[in-house]
């Protein structure tokens, strides 16, 4: 009987004996494949070794990368230091960016896809309401009607002070698309704003009263890149991200979680805010929605499982205070959705979506608001926010990216902020970033989110000043204030103790504030480390 590990001649069998098949590889070539391969691994470990190389911000992710760890008694003993290298040395790796978008186009390659969820959806709590009892649906009058208007031209500075003879454009009636339409947005108004001597013409970075420590604009260091955020990694320190992702053609959108215990401490604050400033000084609450629930159907909102954000909102506000003037302004919004008042591939209102919130503002406060057509307009194309890149950058909505619409003041174009107590920096409300990177064209607003910005108007003297404490929704919101008050102070709120360390009410105190904004968006009320920092604002 033939062995039949060794079938053949039985004579050439031996007990237990095994034939090794032939390979079908030569050795030679195993060898080729061993060195390559080898030389492959060094070549990757030598150029990972190469310091110079390493970025230190990603563009696609909207961060600032892991710094290498300082090493300390602790930390060696702990193993956080090794762990601290580790993650230094995979997060800030030479051509990480080039391979992410190797990936992302790979990834492209996969098949059609219509829409596409990301992370799981957190809706969070039973919305509690409050005893509160004031209109959360108000609906101001229209200040003015749309006609043919004036916009500045592309090719000019940015500075209302620069331009020559306007153009002429569509109304907002012909031209406006809603979030997810194939059609950026169009719309264009204002009229010639008066010549301001004293404001420097120049299309250049401004000048800083400190050695610069940034990369220029047109990198990632602009003034108004967004800091080291609060407390989990959301660009610009947007508060913790309770929610998820949802891609559905060119369009992404952010969800947000509701939690009843962070909103309840939210409200308290705004009430303990206005109780401590009665007399002194109005408080107004805005909570800027999102814009989910604006255009996704019921049946789309069920599926993901997310929440009703109208119910979240008029939660919070059922929760303050009588003291608190409340300024809903999701009612309003929802009649103008049709319009651009929100970016497709960045989780901000656009500058129309701000300005419709500033009417329903003026109307709580029993003014009347500016039309817009009585304000110098342009627009600056090829934005791709912070969902686009947290979204891995899909396809379709590179293809279609955002437009930046910006409305210039017409008293004065000029401001000031404050990266500490001592480092002050001349900037513009409007700044031109058509040059600009495509992530960081929001930052056209109030030099982005700063710990302090002041603006003061020429043309008024009558004392009238106004602070707003806002997250990076309230850059969009302050230069419509511009010609409404004589001083406008600007308070981040993550950051407002680099500048000042006595507290809000004594920085009311000092400035003679005569109205308080608190500017938040609904993330940053449902967020712990958000609401956290509100606190200690007003306690």
């Amino acid at each position: 009987m033939f062995n039949d590990f060794y079938p053949g001649d039985p004579r050439k069998q031996r007990k237990g004996e095994r034939r090794t098949p032939k390979s079908s590889v030569s050795s030679g070539t195993s060898r080729i494949k061993i060195r390559v391969f080898a030389v492959a691994v060094a070549v990757t470990a030598f150029v990972g070794l190469l310091i110079p190389l390493r970025p230190s911000v990603s563009e696609i992710e909207n961060r600032e990368l892991a710094e290498f760890p300082k090493l300390t008694f602790g930390s060696f003993i702990s193993g956080e230091f090794f762990s601290g290298i580790s993650t230094w040395y995979a997060d800030t790796f030479p051509f990480r960016e080039t391979f992410m978008k190797g990936a992302n186009s790979l990834r492209s390659l996969f098949g059609i896809r219509g829409e596409q969820i990301i992370g799981p959806v957190e809706s969070g709590d039973e919305i509690v309401t409050g005893t509160g009892t004031e209109d959360f649906n108000i609906i101001p009058v229209d200040p003015g009607t749309w006609t043919p208007v004036t916009t500045v031209s592309p090719e000019s500075s940015g500075d209302p002070e620069t331009i020559g003879a306007p153009e002429t454009t569509l109304s907002p009636e012909d031209s406006a698309d809603p979030p997810g339409t194939d059609e950026s947005s169009d719309v264009q108004s204002g009229t010639e704003a008066p010549v301001t001597p004293e404001e420097p013409v120049t299309a250049s970075p401004p000048e800083t009263t400190a050695a610069p420590t940034s990369p220029p604009p047109e990198t990632t260091g602009a003034p108004g890149t967004d800091p080291a955020p609060v407390d989990t990694g959301r660009p610009a320190g947007e508060g913790e991200k309770v929610g998820s992702l949802y891609v559905l053609g060119d369009t992404i959108y952010e969800f947000c979680g509701y939690s009843s215990s962070n909103t309840k401490r939210f409200a308290d604050a705004m009430t303990r805010c206005a109780e401590r400033l009665a007399g002194k000084a109005d408080v107004y609450s805005l909570i800027a929605p999102k814009a989910w629930d604006f255009y996704l159907t019921a049946a789309q909102k069920k599926k993901l499982g997310c929440r009703d954000e109208k119910a979240m909102l008029d939660s919070a506000y059922s929760l303050m205070g009588a003291g608190v003037k409340k300024v809903p302004v999701y009612s309003y919004l929802d009649t103008k959705k049709d319009e651009y008042i929100f970016f497709r591939t960045d989780h901000h209102w656009t500058a129309l979506g701000a300005y419709y919130s500033y009417q329903v503002f003026c109307t709580v406060k029993g003014v009347a608001p500016k039309p817009l057509s009585g304000w110098k307009t342009r627009e600056f194309t090829g934005f791709l926010g912070s969902l686009y890149s947290e979204a891995k950058q899909p396809a379709a909505a590179a293809a279609n990216p955002d437009v930046v619409q910006v409305w210039y003041p017409n008293s004065t174009n000029s401001m000031t902020y404050w990266e500490s107590a001592t480092k002050k920096t001349s900037y513009k409300v409007i700044w031109d970033v058509s040059t600009w990177n495509a992530r960081s064209k929001y930052n056209t607003f109030i030099a982005g989110d700063q710990p302090f910005e002041e603006i003061h108007n020429p043309t008024l003297s009558d004392g009238s000043a106004v602070a707003v404490i806002k997250d990076s929704f309230g850059n969009a919101f302050v230069p419509f204030l511009v010609d409404d008050y004589q001083d406008v102070y600007v308070l981040d709120f993550r950051y407002f103790k680099k500048y000042y360390t006595k507290g809000l009410y004594s920085f009311v105190e000092e400035r003679g504030i005569d109205d308080v904004i608190f500017l938040l968006n609904i993330t940053n009320v449902n967020s712990g480390g958000g609401v956290s920092l509100v606190e200690a604002m007003v306690k």
